[in-house]
């Protein structure tokens, strides 16, 4: 299956919307309840933020196999050990050239 790159930009807007939505949700729920428990639900939102994050970046990077044929757990491992600095490698056509 082929995904377009202006696809895969709609999937992922897709999904941090649905996440923000749900953090506004969560907040506006907090602020209804017990304001005084406001710091910790606050803490609690943030960290389920970021594990949906983690997962958005493992899909990212199961689509980015799609697109390089390369192993997703690879990507993943080459983006925590060189961060921002990591790089796709070279197709065969690429090299080639």
């Amino acid at each position: 299956m082929k995904i377009s790159k202006k696809d895969l930009k709609k999937i992922i807007l897709l999904e941090v919307k649905n996440v923000t939505q749900e953090m506004a949700e969560d907040i506006e729920k907090v602020y209804r309840d017990d304001p005084s428990q406001k710091d910790k639900e606050m803490k609690k939102m943030f960290e389920k933020l970021i594990d949906q994050l983690d997962k958005l970046d493992g899909s990212i990077d199961y689509l980015a196999s799609v697109f390089t044929g390369e192993d997703p757990a690879s990507i993943s491992g080459r983006q925590a050990f060189l961060g921002k600095f990591a790089t796709a490698p070279k197709s065969a056509k690429q090299k080639q050239e």
